[in-house]
């Protein structure tokens, strides 16, 4: 679920991510096995960007994230009801 170089949402964290995942078109419990395969390719210290839709998806990946140890650096909010979560993961 990798974002393509020309996608739309490559834009609100072009450079301060070391990956960057889309699960806008995905539903829970999908969206949080998503961001942790992808976390779980991912070194410690690097971030995350992880494009998300609804507010189920928001507070399950969210709360997921603490339990998991990982933190939450920015969380903005762009066009058509999509979320975005920047994620640094843990050491």
């Amino acid at each position: 679920m990798t974002l393509p170089e020309n996608s739309r949402h490559t834009k609100l964290f072009p450079t301060e991510n070391d990956k960057v995942i889309d699960v806008t078109k995905e539903q829970c419990p999908m969206t949080f096995v998503y961001v942790r395969l992808a976390l779980d390719q991912m070194q410690g210290g690097q971030k995350l960007a992880i494009y998300l839709t609804g507010e189920e998806a928001y507070k399950n990946i969210k709360r997921s994230l603490q339990i998991l140890g990982h933190h939450l650096v920015a969380e903005s909010y762009i066009s058509n009801n999509i979320i975005v979560l920047q994620v640094l993961k843990k050491e």
